[in-house]
């Protein structure tokens, strides 16, 4: 088997750009920070009882983001306007390794929220109709 050890890219979070309507975001919670998924497939099978099928392939490029805030985030609040404007903006993510971004995004709702003799989460789930990832080597 071949070594790719040397392949590997190293991650440094200084390295990485979380924006969100035109401000860097802080603040997080330990561990994962954000992540952002497709909501949507690209293709969709239909078939009828003899196994004749189609293939349905789709345009969409819906997608979310999570941001997990720590409850004393100053973003928090930025987050929370977002939501009560329902104002469209943008989101980008970026790393050496890879970027996910969105011009057309909104925030779902409220992000819930916890009291606890530790620093809780929140989540703020932003929706998009224009998910974009790309994949740098």
């Amino acid at each position: 088997m071949a070594d790719h050890n040397g392949d590997m890219q190293e991650f440094r979070a200084d390295d990485c750009s979380i924006i969100v309507d035109s401000e860097a975001m802080y603040g997080f919670q330990a561990g994962e920070t954000v992540s952002w998924s497709q909501t949507n497939n690209n293709v969709a099978i239909t078939e009828d009882m003899f196994g004749d099928g189609v293939a349905m392939i789709s345009n969409k490029h819906q997608g979310q983001f999570q941001f997990n805030l720590n409850f004393g985030s100053p973003c928090n609040k930025k987050m929370a306007d977002l939501a009560a404007s329902r104002k469209r903006f943008p989101v980008l993510v970026k790393s050496p390794n890879e970027t996910a971004s969105a011009n057309i995004a909104y925030v779902e709702k409220l992000a819930n929220g916890s009291l606890s003799d530790s620093a809780t989460a929140r989540q703020w789930t932003v929706i998009c109709t224009d998910l974009k990832v790309t994949y740098n080597s």
